[in-house]
Protein backbone atom coordinates (compact mmCIF):
# COMPACT_ATOMS: atom_id res chain seq x y z
CA UNK A 1 0.00 0.00 0.00
CA UNK A 2 1.38 3.21 -1.22
CA UNK A 3 2.08 6.13 1.06
CA UNK A 4 -0.62 8.19 -0.30
CA UNK A 5 -3.62 5.62 -0.08
CA UNK A 6 -5.07 5.56 3.17
CA UNK A 7 -3.91 2.80 5.87
CA UNK A 8 -7.32 1.73 7.50
CA UNK A 9 -5.68 0.19 10.51
CA UNK A 10 -3.68 3.47 11.02
CA UNK A 11 -6.75 5.79 10.45
CA UNK A 12 -8.49 3.30 12.42
CA UNK A 13 -6.47 4.57 15.45
CA UNK A 14 -7.21 8.04 14.97
CA UNK A 15 -10.95 7.09 14.77
CA UNK A 16 -11.20 5.54 18.00
CA UNK A 17 -11.23 8.87 19.41
CA UNK A 18 -14.58 10.01 20.44
CA UNK A 19 -13.84 13.39 20.16
CA UNK A 20 -13.12 15.84 16.95
CA UNK A 21 -10.58 18.16 18.94
CA UNK A 22 -7.51 17.51 16.34
CA UNK A 23 -7.46 18.68 13.17
CA UNK A 24 -5.89 15.65 11.86
CA UNK A 25 -8.34 13.61 13.58
CA UNK A 26 -11.06 15.60 11.49
CA UNK A 27 -9.15 15.19 8.43
CA UNK A 28 -9.05 11.63 8.56
CA UNK A 29 -12.66 11.37 9.36
CA UNK A 30 -13.70 13.92 6.03
CA UNK A 31 -11.32 11.85 4.25
CA UNK A 32 -13.40 8.40 5.30
CA UNK A 33 -16.35 9.99 4.16
CA UNK A 34 -14.80 11.34 1.11
CA UNK A 35 -14.01 7.31 0.07
CA UNK A 36 -17.10 6.06 0.97
CA UNK A 37 -18.90 9.05 -0.99
CA UNK A 38 -16.47 7.97 -4.60
CA UNK A 39 -18.30 4.53 -3.66
CA UNK A 40 -21.75 5.90 -3.90
CA UNK A 41 -21.14 7.53 -7.20
CA UNK A 42 -19.37 5.17 -8.84
CA UNK A 43 -21.62 2.48 -8.17
CA UNK A 44 -24.61 4.59 -8.99
CA UNK A 45 -23.39 5.10 -12.39
CA UNK A 46 -22.76 1.30 -12.80
CA UNK A 47 -26.46 0.53 -11.81
CA UNK A 48 -27.86 3.09 -14.62
CA UNK A 49 -25.37 1.22 -17.11
CA UNK A 50 -26.74 -1.44 -15.63
CA UNK A 51 -30.24 -0.96 -16.16
CA UNK A 52 -29.68 1.07 -19.54
CA UNK A 53 -26.36 -0.68 -21.20
CA UNK A 54 -28.52 -3.71 -22.69
CA UNK A 55 -26.67 -4.86 -25.93
CA UNK A 56 -23.07 -3.31 -24.77
CA UNK A 57 -20.00 -4.85 -26.33
CA UNK A 58 -18.13 -7.60 -23.74
CA UNK A 59 -15.25 -5.67 -22.93
CA UNK A 60 -16.89 -2.55 -21.88
CA UNK A 61 -19.26 -4.50 -19.84
CA UNK A 62 -16.55 -6.27 -17.66
CA UNK A 63 -14.65 -2.87 -17.57
CA UNK A 64 -17.35 -1.54 -16.14
CA UNK A 65 -18.13 -4.67 -13.74
CA UNK A 66 -14.65 -3.79 -12.51
CA UNK A 67 -15.62 -0.77 -11.38
CA UNK A 68 -18.99 -0.56 -10.13
CA UNK A 69 -18.68 -4.07 -8.82
CA UNK A 70 -15.03 -4.34 -7.54
CA UNK A 71 -13.42 -0.86 -6.86
CA UNK A 72 -17.28 0.57 -5.69
CA UNK A 73 -17.96 -1.70 -2.91
CA UNK A 74 -13.89 -2.27 -2.17
CA UNK A 75 -13.77 1.67 -1.38
CA UNK A 76 -16.71 1.45 0.72
CA UNK A 77 -15.62 -1.84 3.08
CA UNK A 78 -12.16 0.01 2.86
CA UNK A 79 -14.27 3.26 4.71
CA UNK A 80 -16.06 0.60 7.34
CA UNK A 81 -13.06 -0.56 8.26
CA UNK A 82 -11.46 2.46 9.25
CA UNK A 83 -15.00 3.40 11.60
CA UNK A 84 -15.77 0.21 12.43
CA UNK A 85 -12.42 -1.41 13.64
CA UNK A 86 -12.22 -0.38 16.90
CA UNK A 87 -15.30 -1.69 18.01
CA UNK A 88 -14.72 -5.31 16.43
CA UNK A 89 -11.20 -5.36 18.28
CA UNK A 90 -8.86 -5.57 14.99
CA UNK A 91 -5.64 -5.36 14.96
CA UNK A 92 -3.66 -3.67 11.83
CA UNK A 93 -3.33 -6.99 10.25
CA UNK A 94 -6.84 -8.29 10.71
CA UNK A 95 -7.90 -4.80 9.03
CA UNK A 96 -5.48 -5.27 5.99
CA UNK A 97 -6.49 -8.91 6.08
CA UNK A 98 -10.46 -8.27 5.77
CA UNK A 99 -9.75 -5.84 3.70
CA UNK A 100 -7.60 -8.09 1.03
CA UNK A 101 -10.59 -10.72 1.60
CA UNK A 102 -13.21 -8.41 1.05
CA UNK A 103 -11.34 -7.12 -2.35
CA UNK A 104 -10.86 -10.44 -3.10
CA UNK A 105 -14.68 -11.94 -2.85
CA UNK A 106 -15.95 -8.51 -4.82
CA UNK A 107 -14.00 -9.49 -7.59
CA UNK A 108 -15.00 -13.08 -7.47
CA UNK A 109 -18.96 -12.05 -7.36
CA UNK A 110 -18.49 -9.74 -10.33
CA UNK A 111 -16.52 -12.29 -12.39
CA UNK A 112 -19.32 -14.78 -11.91
CA UNK A 113 -21.78 -12.54 -13.17
CA UNK A 114 -19.48 -11.71 -16.24
CA UNK A 115 -18.64 -15.37 -16.87
CA UNK A 116 -22.33 -16.56 -16.52
CA UNK A 117 -23.42 -13.64 -18.95
CA UNK A 118 -20.77 -14.43 -21.43
CA UNK A 119 -21.70 -18.14 -21.43
CA UNK A 120 -25.42 -17.48 -22.06
CA UNK A 121 -24.46 -15.02 -24.42
CA UNK A 122 -22.35 -17.76 -26.48
CA UNK A 123 -24.67 -20.70 -25.90
CA UNK A 124 -27.59 -18.43 -27.51
CA UNK A 125 -25.52 -17.74 -30.48
CA UNK A 126 -24.16 -21.18 -30.81
CA UNK A 127 -20.55 -20.40 -30.14
CA UNK A 128 -18.11 -22.88 -28.57
CA UNK A 129 -17.26 -22.22 -24.82
CA UNK A 130 -14.61 -19.87 -24.39
CA UNK A 131 -12.34 -19.86 -21.67
CA UNK A 132 -13.73 -17.09 -19.64
CA UNK A 133 -17.34 -18.90 -19.58
CA UNK A 134 -15.86 -21.82 -18.93
CA UNK A 135 -14.72 -20.35 -15.59
CA UNK A 136 -17.63 -19.90 -13.44
CA UNK A 137 -17.26 -22.59 -11.14
CA UNK A 138 -13.74 -21.47 -10.13
CA UNK A 139 -14.65 -17.94 -9.71
CA UNK A 140 -17.60 -19.08 -7.62
CA UNK A 141 -15.51 -21.37 -5.16
CA UNK A 142 -13.13 -18.29 -4.93
CA UNK A 143 -16.17 -16.30 -4.00
CA UNK A 144 -17.47 -18.13 -1.52
CA UNK A 145 -14.21 -19.42 0.46
CA UNK A 146 -13.14 -15.34 0.64
CA UNK A 147 -16.89 -14.38 1.59
CA UNK A 148 -16.92 -17.05 4.14
CA UNK A 149 -13.33 -15.83 5.37
CA UNK A 150 -14.42 -11.89 5.45
CA UNK A 151 -17.28 -12.46 7.67
CA UNK A 152 -16.14 -14.86 10.15
CA UNK A 153 -12.46 -12.82 10.46
CA UNK A 154 -14.68 -9.86 12.06
CA UNK A 155 -16.76 -12.68 14.19
CA UNK A 156 -13.89 -14.38 15.77
CA UNK A 157 -12.54 -11.25 16.55
CA UNK A 158 -15.97 -9.55 18.27
CA UNK A 159 -16.38 -12.64 20.23
CA UNK A 160 -12.60 -13.01 21.26
CA UNK A 161 -13.12 -9.55 22.43
CA UNK A 162 -15.59 -10.85 24.71
CA UNK A 163 -13.22 -13.02 26.38
CA UNK A 164 -14.69 -15.97 24.79
CA UNK A 165 -12.68 -18.98 24.05
CA UNK A 166 -10.62 -19.50 21.18
CA UNK A 167 -12.50 -23.18 20.45
CA UNK A 168 -15.69 -21.83 20.80
CA UNK A 169 -15.08 -18.23 19.38
CA UNK A 170 -14.00 -20.47 15.86
CA UNK A 171 -16.90 -22.36 16.02
CA UNK A 172 -19.69 -19.78 16.11
CA UNK A 173 -17.26 -17.30 14.01
CA UNK A 174 -17.10 -20.21 11.00
CA UNK A 175 -21.06 -21.37 11.57
CA UNK A 176 -22.15 -17.32 11.00
CA UNK A 177 -19.46 -17.12 7.77
CA UNK A 178 -21.40 -20.60 6.81
CA UNK A 179 -24.61 -19.40 7.28
CA UNK A 180 -24.12 -15.87 5.55
CA UNK A 181 -22.26 -16.48 2.73
CA UNK A 182 -24.76 -17.84 0.46
CA UNK A 183 -26.82 -14.76 1.51
CA UNK A 184 -24.54 -12.23 1.12
CA UNK A 185 -23.23 -13.64 -2.15
CA UNK A 186 -26.76 -13.86 -4.06
CA UNK A 187 -27.16 -10.00 -2.73
CA UNK A 188 -23.86 -9.09 -4.25
CA UNK A 189 -24.73 -10.09 -7.73
CA UNK A 190 -27.38 -7.06 -7.84
CA UNK A 191 -25.86 -3.38 -8.42
CA UNK A 192 -28.83 -2.14 -6.58
CA UNK A 193 -27.27 -3.73 -3.57
CA UNK A 194 -23.58 -2.54 -4.21
CA UNK A 195 -25.15 0.64 -4.29
CA UNK A 196 -27.47 0.30 -0.73
CA UNK A 197 -23.99 -1.13 0.85
CA UNK A 198 -22.10 2.02 -0.59
CA UNK A 199 -24.74 4.61 0.13
CA UNK A 200 -25.14 2.65 4.21
CA UNK A 201 -21.47 2.96 4.80
CA UNK A 202 -21.40 6.61 3.28
CA UNK A 203 -24.51 7.88 6.11
CA UNK A 204 -22.35 5.95 8.57
CA UNK A 205 -19.39 7.51 7.53
CA UNK A 206 -20.94 11.25 7.31
CA UNK A 207 -22.84 10.51 10.88
CA UNK A 208 -19.24 9.54 12.41
CA UNK A 209 -17.67 13.00 11.18
CA UNK A 210 -20.33 15.36 12.72
CA UNK A 211 -19.33 16.89 15.65
CA UNK A 212 -20.26 16.07 19.44
CA UNK A 213 -23.06 17.83 20.42
CA UNK A 214 -21.57 19.06 23.59
CA UNK A 215 -18.43 20.95 24.44
CA UNK A 216 -16.24 19.61 26.77
CA UNK A 217 -17.72 21.25 29.75
CA UNK A 218 -20.90 19.37 29.00
CA UNK A 219 -23.08 22.33 27.93
CA UNK A 220 -24.62 22.71 24.75
CA UNK A 221 -22.31 24.86 22.02
CA UNK A 222 -23.33 27.23 19.81
CA UNK A 223 -24.15 24.10 16.97
CA UNK A 224 -26.48 21.94 18.92
CA UNK A 225 -28.87 23.24 20.93
CA UNK A 226 -30.92 21.56 23.73
CA UNK A 227 -34.88 20.79 23.21
CA UNK A 228 -36.98 20.51 26.57
CA UNK A 229 -38.83 17.00 26.93
CA UNK A 230 -41.96 18.35 27.27
CA UNK A 231 -41.81 19.99 23.95
CA UNK A 232 -40.94 16.49 22.09
CA UNK A 233 -44.43 15.04 23.14
CA UNK A 234 -46.10 17.90 20.59
CA UNK A 235 -43.81 17.03 17.93
CA UNK A 236 -43.91 13.37 18.50
CA UNK A 237 -47.75 13.93 17.86
CA UNK A 238 -47.52 16.43 14.44
CA UNK A 239 -44.95 13.64 12.76
CA UNK A 240 -47.25 10.63 13.64
CA UNK A 241 -50.42 13.41 12.17
CA UNK A 242 -48.39 13.62 9.13
CA UNK A 243 -47.14 10.16 8.79
CA UNK A 244 -50.97 9.18 9.17
CA UNK A 245 -51.74 12.03 6.16
CA UNK A 246 -48.58 10.67 3.95
CA UNK A 247 -50.27 6.96 4.71
CA UNK A 248 -53.93 7.82 3.73
CA UNK A 249 -52.55 9.38 0.32
CA UNK A 250 -50.75 6.50 -0.48
CA UNK A 251 -54.34 3.91 0.89
CA UNK A 252 -56.86 6.22 -1.11
CA UNK A 253 -54.62 6.56 -4.43
CA UNK A 254 -53.76 2.80 -4.84
CA UNK A 255 -57.25 1.78 -3.77
CA UNK A 256 -59.01 4.11 -6.42
CA UNK A 257 -56.42 2.92 -8.75
CA UNK A 258 -57.14 -0.83 -8.45
CA UNK A 259 -60.51 -0.72 -8.10
CA UNK A 260 -60.76 0.97 -11.68
CA UNK A 261 -58.53 -0.97 -12.94
CA UNK A 262 -60.41 -4.26 -11.75
CA UNK A 263 -63.74 -2.69 -12.66
CA UNK A 264 -62.15 -2.01 -16.04
CA UNK A 265 -59.88 -5.61 -16.98
CA UNK A 266 -58.64 -6.18 -20.05
CA UNK A 267 -59.07 -2.49 -21.44
CA UNK A 268 -56.70 0.18 -21.75
CA UNK A 269 -58.45 2.37 -18.76
CA UNK A 270 -57.25 -0.90 -16.16
CA UNK A 271 -53.74 -0.44 -17.30
CA UNK A 272 -54.01 3.53 -17.29
CA UNK A 273 -55.57 3.64 -14.05
CA UNK A 274 -52.56 1.73 -11.90
CA UNK A 275 -49.92 3.92 -14.35
CA UNK A 276 -51.61 7.07 -13.01
CA UNK A 277 -52.14 5.53 -9.68
CA UNK A 278 -48.18 5.06 -9.62
CA UNK A 279 -47.94 8.56 -10.53
CA UNK A 280 -49.96 10.32 -7.62
CA UNK A 281 -48.86 7.58 -5.08
CA UNK A 282 -45.72 9.63 -5.38
CA UNK A 283 -47.74 13.15 -3.49
CA UNK A 284 -47.41 10.65 0.08
CA UNK A 285 -43.87 12.00 0.06
CA UNK A 286 -44.64 15.44 0.58
CA UNK A 287 -46.74 14.81 3.91
CA UNK A 288 -43.93 12.15 4.97
CA UNK A 289 -41.26 14.60 4.10
CA UNK A 290 -42.79 17.50 6.82
CA UNK A 291 -43.29 15.09 9.20
CA UNK A 292 -39.30 13.95 9.02
CA UNK A 293 -38.66 17.98 8.24
CA UNK A 294 -40.33 18.34 11.81
CA UNK A 295 -38.25 15.36 13.11
CA UNK A 296 -34.98 16.86 12.29
CA UNK A 297 -36.35 20.51 13.33
CA UNK A 298 -36.17 18.85 17.05
CA UNK A 299 -33.17 16.94 16.95
CA UNK A 300 -30.83 19.01 14.94
CA UNK A 301 -32.09 22.61 15.41
CA UNK A 302 -29.22 23.87 13.46
CA UNK A 303 -30.41 22.26 10.55
CA UNK A 304 -34.03 23.24 11.30
CA UNK A 305 -34.11 26.42 8.50
CA UNK A 306 -32.00 23.96 5.50
CA UNK A 307 -34.36 21.21 6.08
CA UNK A 308 -37.45 23.53 5.46
CA UNK A 309 -35.93 25.34 2.76
CA UNK A 310 -34.85 21.68 1.31
CA UNK A 311 -38.94 20.39 1.94
CA UNK A 312 -39.86 23.47 0.00
CA UNK A 313 -37.85 22.94 -3.07
CA UNK A 314 -38.97 19.01 -2.64
CA UNK A 315 -42.19 19.88 -2.31
CA UNK A 316 -42.36 22.12 -5.63
CA UNK A 317 -40.42 19.13 -7.93
CA UNK A 318 -42.54 16.51 -6.55
CA UNK A 319 -46.17 18.28 -7.67
CA UNK A 320 -44.62 19.82 -10.77
CA UNK A 321 -43.25 16.12 -11.40
CA UNK A 322 -46.21 14.64 -11.38
CA UNK A 323 -48.90 16.60 -12.58
CA UNK A 324 -46.11 15.68 -15.71
CA UNK A 325 -46.43 12.06 -15.08
CA UNK A 326 -49.90 12.42 -14.89
CA UNK A 327 -50.53 14.49 -18.61
CA UNK A 328 -47.97 12.93 -20.30
CA UNK A 329 -48.82 9.16 -19.13
CA UNK A 330 -48.25 6.89 -21.64
CA UNK A 331 -48.99 2.98 -21.49
CA UNK A 332 -45.34 2.35 -22.44
CA UNK A 333 -43.62 4.42 -19.56
CA UNK A 334 -41.62 6.52 -21.01
CA UNK A 335 -42.70 9.35 -19.55
CA UNK A 336 -42.86 8.36 -16.02
CA UNK A 337 -39.33 6.42 -15.92
CA UNK A 338 -37.78 9.99 -17.40
CA UNK A 339 -39.63 12.24 -14.73
CA UNK A 340 -39.04 9.65 -11.62
CA UNK A 341 -35.29 10.50 -12.19
CA UNK A 342 -35.97 14.12 -11.50
CA UNK A 343 -38.50 13.90 -8.97
CA UNK A 344 -36.24 11.47 -7.32
CA UNK A 345 -33.67 14.15 -6.97
CA UNK A 346 -36.05 16.70 -6.05
CA UNK A 347 -36.95 14.57 -2.86
CA UNK A 348 -33.18 14.31 -2.36
CA UNK A 349 -32.46 18.16 -2.49
CA UNK A 350 -34.04 17.90 1.35
CA UNK A 351 -31.26 15.66 2.82
CA UNK A 352 -28.45 17.46 0.37
CA UNK A 353 -29.76 20.94 2.00
CA UNK A 354 -29.71 19.47 5.94
CA UNK A 355 -25.90 18.02 5.01
CA UNK A 356 -24.67 21.16 3.78
CA UNK A 357 -25.95 22.76 7.08
CA UNK A 358 -23.93 19.92 9.15
CA UNK A 359 -21.23 20.44 7.32
CA UNK A 360 -20.35 24.04 7.84
CA UNK A 361 -17.46 23.55 9.64
CA UNK A 362 -15.80 21.72 6.62
CA UNK A 363 -13.73 23.18 3.94
CA UNK A 364 -15.57 24.24 1.27
CA UNK A 365 -14.54 21.38 -1.15
CA UNK A 366 -15.59 18.95 1.28
CA UNK A 367 -18.54 20.35 2.50
CA UNK A 368 -19.88 20.83 -1.29
CA UNK A 369 -19.17 17.02 -2.30
CA UNK A 370 -20.37 15.95 1.00
CA UNK A 371 -23.70 17.50 0.01
CA UNK A 372 -23.44 16.51 -3.58
CA UNK A 373 -23.10 13.29 -2.90
CA UNK A 374 -26.04 12.42 -0.21
CA UNK A 375 -28.14 13.98 -2.74
CA UNK A 376 -26.88 10.99 -5.60
CA UNK A 377 -27.53 8.90 -2.62
CA UNK A 378 -30.55 9.71 -1.73
CA UNK A 379 -32.25 10.42 -5.60
CA UNK A 380 -31.17 6.40 -5.91
CA UNK A 381 -32.64 5.35 -3.15
CA UNK A 382 -35.66 6.97 -4.16
CA UNK A 383 -35.80 6.25 -7.24
CA UNK A 384 -34.97 1.93 -6.82
CA UNK A 385 -37.11 1.63 -3.43
CA UNK A 386 -40.40 3.98 -4.36
CA UNK A 387 -40.55 5.93 -7.86
CA UNK A 388 -39.60 2.54 -9.39
CA UNK A 389 -42.35 0.77 -7.28
CA UNK A 390 -44.77 3.23 -7.64
CA UNK A 391 -45.13 4.76 -4.52
CA UNK A 392 -45.85 1.32 -2.53
CA UNK A 393 -42.75 1.86 -0.15
CA UNK A 394 -44.31 5.22 1.37
CA UNK A 395 -47.63 3.52 2.31
CA UNK A 396 -45.04 0.61 4.60
CA UNK A 397 -42.39 3.46 5.73
CA UNK A 398 -45.26 6.04 6.51
CA UNK A 399 -47.10 3.28 8.31
CA UNK A 400 -44.38 2.82 10.41
CA UNK A 401 -43.06 6.37 11.41
CA UNK A 402 -47.46 6.52 12.44
CA UNK A 403 -48.09 3.75 14.37
CA UNK A 404 -45.18 3.54 16.95
CA UNK A 405 -42.15 4.55 14.71
CA UNK A 406 -41.84 8.39 15.60
CA UNK A 407 -41.15 7.41 19.44
CA UNK A 408 -38.19 5.52 17.90
CA UNK A 409 -37.23 9.08 15.89
CA UNK A 410 -38.02 11.30 19.12
CA UNK A 411 -37.23 9.12 21.61
CA UNK A 412 -37.23 12.05 24.81
CA UNK A 413 -35.69 11.62 28.44
CA UNK A 414 -37.00 13.47 31.83
CA UNK A 415 -34.52 16.61 31.54
CA UNK A 416 -33.47 17.34 28.06
CA UNK A 417 -32.87 15.59 24.21
CA UNK A 418 -29.55 16.07 23.06
CA UNK A 419 -29.84 18.26 19.34
CA UNK A 420 -27.42 15.90 17.62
Amino acid sequence: MSAETPNPADAVRADADPTDAEPANRKRRISTVALAGIAVVVSVAWYISFVFGVGMPTGLRVGLVVVGGVAAPSLAVFAAVRLAAPALGLSHTQARALLALAILAFAAVALVGVSFSVGMDEGDAGRPKSLLASLTGPFALVAIIATAAAVTLPMFAVLRRRRLGVPAATAIAVGVGVVATPLLLVSLLSPASIVGLCVVVFVFALVRSMPRAEGPAGSADDSAVAVRAPDISAVRARVTLFAGIALATSLVVWTTGFGVSILDTGTDVAGSALGISAALAQLAVVPLLWAATLAVAARLPRSADAARVGFAAASVVVVVSVAGMVVGFSPAGDVYIATAGVLSIGVALWAGAIVWSLTAAWPTGARAGAAVVTVVAAAAVYAVLVALSGGVTLALVSGFVAFGGSRLLLRSSPATLPAS
